[in-house]
């Protein structure tokens, strides 16, 4: 006979239950706010709520777990060791919370959900319109958040403040990856550039200064390391992480800008430019698409990243029609 579970089974659950039962359950995300924004009024105003009573939140949060949590050092507060223990914890234990609350089916017509997409200036130009403007047929309702990728991005993915990530790499640890769509690099110039035919040999490329789009100390490192093997190097005077500006600039100088065929494709409509094809020896963009495993079952990612898959072959398709 299969023997029921109970409280008295397992040592010390039912201290753990008590302790939860004591708990106001309603000063979680005022506890998350608190402890993420160290700041009562900023706090107050991410809950809806007055300036007082988020004072009386914490008040009632110090008392639960018999700690300061936020202590005065200055004009500001810093967490004290016990709250960072309470933030790396809420930060896990919520977004599972709000994946168990949720029904298990997702209807995008009805939903008001909140996607975090974090991606590249790549993906914010080529993707994002297309994905709004599908979204706006199929989920109106739904918001979209686009976010520029970041080193310890992944870890607020773990966290729960990202939802999916589009990134040019091969693998993120410990998210669930997969491939996602490739691009050939191009360079764009100015319409008048000097350079004559279709494609850039190494020499000449290095031979003119470049602007360059990039967040990692204005730097495409696989660029520099295919000039550096062949004794060469090129001179960047404009590092922006904008895809706009580099464009503009561009078109009023004779500097090169390496990017992406779509990129370029969906930028080059903002100056008086063209595109050239890049050196030969440089390897395709390929970019993942990439979560967490905690989401791996939830229904509305498996939605949102089913949207994201659609919109890649589109992509890929449209292409091979052209």
């Amino acid at each position: 006979m299969r023997r029921t579970h109970n409280a008295k089974d397992v040592p010390g659950e039912r201290e753990r239950l008590a302790d939860l039962a004591a708990l106001d359950l309603n000063l979680l995300l005022p506890l998350v706010a608190l402890l993420e924004e160290r700041h009562i009024t900023r706090a107050a105003a991410r809950c809806n709520l007055s300036q007082p009573a988020m004072s009386r939140s914490l008040e009632r949060l110090r008392e639960a777990f018999a700690d300061d949590l936020l202590i005065r050092v200055g004009p500001g507060y810093e967490l004290s060791a016990r709250a960072r223990e309470l933030l790396d914890g809420m930060l896990v234990i919520l977004p599972r919370l709000a994946s168990v609350v949720r029904s298990g089916d997702f209807r995008p017509v009805d939903s008001t959900h909140h996607f975090r997409l974090a991606t590249t200036d790549y993906g914010a130009t080529v993707l994002a319109p297309a994905v709004a403007k599908r979204l706006a047929r199929v989920a109106a309702g739904v918001r979209l958040d686009v976010l520029q990728w970041y080193d310890s991005a992944a870890n607020d993915m773990a966290a729960g403040r990202i939802d999916v990530a589009i990134v040019g790499r091969d693998a993120i640890p410990d998210l669930s990856c997969e491939p996602y769509v490739e691009d050939e690099f191009v360079c764009v110039v100015a319409r008048r550039h000097p350079v004559r035919g279709k494609r850039f040999t190494l020499r000449v490329y290095a031979h003119y200064p470049h602007v360059a789009i990039s967040a990692r100390q204005s730097r495409q490192p696989w660029l520099e390391e295919v000039l550096s093997a062949k004794g060469l190097q090129r001179r960047v005077v404009l590092a922006t992480p904008f895809g706009a500006s580099a464009v503009l600039a561009v078109a009023q100088t004779q500097a090169l800008l390496t990017i992406p065929r779509r990129m370029a494709m969906a930028l080059a409509k903002l100056g008086d430019v063209r595109v050239v094809g890049a050196p030969r020896e440089f390897e395709r963009a390929r970019y993942v698409m990439a979560w967490h495993p905690r989401v791996e079952s939830d229904a509305a990612q498996i939605w949102f990243r089913d949207q994201l898959r659609d919109l890649a072959k589109s992509l890929v398709g449209r292409e091979r029609r052209a």
